[in-house]
């Protein structure tokens, strides 16, 4: 059942000053990037931080391409439609405008959750970048009203406020991480404050935002997030293994007011 607070949002939209035209790359330039793709229920986009050589583009360019490649993760699905490619990235006055080929609509499997899931995971990926407020799709460089028949595809879309309500947990995908938190792999997971601060981005904070553990009992812990002066709740639990051993994933985000 699609949650309609995870899909109306995505409707909401921004203009944006300023100007952005950033240097170009050197080669053999690389970045750490966010990249958010849709987890198992199509309810968020959730973000794959990856390593990136830029090889000689813009960073907005190489993170929609980088994008569109899919996820590598376990439990994490693409965003963008197969055989989709980038014909350019420009950033502009706080804007990227993204222009994808025919495929990103003729190839897209449609409905409101899956349109939603490929609007966001653009705009999350893009805004995380300094200096990108919104973002503008076009589609063989002219502008689309609709993607595939759901949500309209405006000009300089960005970020909305936090999604707060209940997250369901994909017991693969949270097998998988605490296998590679025992590899050594990702061990931030095992702290359930870092843990609130970096998937919690799947909501729509940011690494910048205030972060308070606030009561951790047994396989259980809170966190208070403040993001944009506003308070809310993150709770999370060890649905694997328990004690220190034992990796944190978010079960639901609470608007406290």
């Amino acid at each position: 059942m699609v949650n309609l607070r995870a899909v109306a949002p995505v409707l909401a939209l921004f203009l944006f000053g300023g100007c952005l035209r950033p240097p170009a790359p050197s080669p053999g330039a690389r970045a750490t990037v966010a990249l958010y793709f849709a987890d198992t229920m199509a309810q968020f986009t959730v973000p794959e931080d990856r390593e990136i050589d830029l090889q000689g583009k813009s960073l907005a360019l190489r993170v929609v391409e980088e994008l569109t490649a899919g996820p590598r993760g376990h439990g994490l699905h693409p965003t963008i439609p197969r055989g989709t490619r980038v014909r350019g990235v420009d950033v502009v006055q706080g804007v990227a405008r993204v222009d994808f080929s025919r495929e990103f609509v003729d190839n897209h499997p449609g409905g409101s959750a899956g349109e939603a899931m490929t609007l966001r995971s653009l705009i999350f990926t893009l805004t995380d970048l300094e200096g990108v407020e919104g973002i503008t799709i076009l589609v063989e460089g002219k502008a689309i009203d609709l993607l595939a028949g759901h949500l309209e595809l405006r000009e300089n879309a960005g970020r909305w406020g936090i999604l707060a309500y209940p997250v369901f947990i994909d017991p693969e995908r949270a097998s998988w991480l605490q296998e590679r938190a025992d590899q050594g792999h990702e061990t931030w997971r095992r702290d359930p404050l870092a843990v609130a601060m970096r998937d919690g981005r799947m909501a729509g904070f940011r690494l910048t935002d205030q972060f308070r553990l606030t009561g951790q009992t047994g396989s259980q812990a809170v966190v208070e997030a403040v993001h944009g002066g506003r308070s809310y709740t993150i709770e999370l639990g060890q649905p694997v293994k328990t004690g220190p051993a034992g990796i944190w994933l978010i079960t639901a985000i609470l608007d406290g007011g």
